[in-house]
């Protein structure tokens, strides 16, 4: 996957119908989506390890979507706790692939302050 269709795939999963974003509001866990959205997320983790900035709309996307995976725990644990469950750890893989892809590359400047 090149980093443009990393961008693209996380910004469908975020904001576009049909997206994972989407079908999680919509009562449906989309772990097929999920995978693409982390599978994204990781390999633009690795394309831009060496770069200063990320654009405003993958950030904007990359803030959100774990908030919002986190916002759905509730009710999914009232349909099923083992789904509520999967939901939560969605989150959580999200939240910290997307703290990987922010730090990494950035020991430097924190190490031995």
């Amino acid at each position: 996957m090149s980093l443009d269709q990393a961008k693209e795939t996380i910004v469908r999963e975020c904001l576009k119908p049909g997206g994972f974003a989407m079908a999680i509001r919509e009562n449906r866990v989309d772990e097929e989506g999920f995978a693409r959205l982390l599978e994204a997320v990781l390999e633009f983790a690795r394309a831009t390890r060496a770069e200063g900035s990320i654009d405003k709309l993958t950030i904007a996307c990359l803030f959100e979507l774990p908030w919002e995976i986190e916002n759905t725990v509730n009710h999914y644990l009232k349909r099923s706790p083992a789904l509520g469950a999967t939901v939560s750890k969605m989150a959580d893989t999200l939240r910290e692939s997307i703290h990987d892809l922010l730090w990494g590359g950035l020991e430097s400047q924190y190490k031995g302050a």
